[in-house]
């Protein structure tokens, strides 16, 4: 199985991911976690550049270089899958379109054309860009998207054209506006991953 989890900044979405790696484990699952952007990657010199606003990019450079920095996963992906593993990823090629200030419908036939591995399930949790700035106040370092109101604004639409379409794959819509708890239960039900054995 590969589920991906998608959201804007302040969604819950990390936290998420990582309790659902947790009830996976626990049930003798075998995961592979893939996180964008990869912090270990070749392409982390120049996103992080880029989101620490030490440089500006165009717009295209900036899809191109984030889809980049994920593509270059699939084929370990696909080995992961192969071998039985329930690969879980933090983000994937639905970010690119949704944070990156290129058209919609160009950015979508990018994607198509380069065939990416499509996810069993996208996970998108939803939640207003208000909330979610309320939610990262107090961070001491604030990347170049996680304070700018109108632009989460749009990262938003944009999920939620993805979500509409079914973009890719089959899309899960979680409302992340609730405590923490309820959400994962809801997410872990949708998956069964906490029912008692019979």
């Amino acid at each position: 199985m590969f589920i991906v989890f998608e959201g804007i900044n302040g969604s819950g979405k990390t936290k998420h991911v990582h309790n659902f790696i947790s009830e996976l484990k626990k049930r003798g699952k075998k995961v592979k976690l893939y996180e964008y952007p990869d912090k270990k990657g070749i392409f982390n010199k120049g996103i992080k550049s880029f989101l620490n606003k030490e440089i500006n990019i165009s717009p295209e450079t900036q899809f191109l270089l984030f889809l980049a920095d994920i593509i270059k996963d699939q084929e370990s992906i696909k080995k992961d899958l192969d071998k039985g593993y329930w690969v879980v990823a933090d983000r994937y090629v639905l970010t690119t379109i949704a944070f990156q200030n290129i058209n919609y419908m160009k950015a979508k036939t990018i994607i198509e054309s380069i065939k990416p591995i499509k996810p069993d399930l996208i996970i998108y949790l939803s939640i207003s860009p208000e909330l979610a700035i309320e939610r990262i106040k107090g961070k001491k370092r604030y990347t170049r998207f996680e304070r700018d109101e109108e632009f989460l604004l749009k990262a938003n639409v944009r999920y939620k054209e993805l979500y509409e379409e079914k973009f890719l794959s089959k899309w899960l819509k979680v409302e992340t506006t609730r405590p923490f708890k309820e959400v994962s239960a809801e997410i872990n039900k949708k998956f069964s991953i906490t029912e008692k054995t019979e």
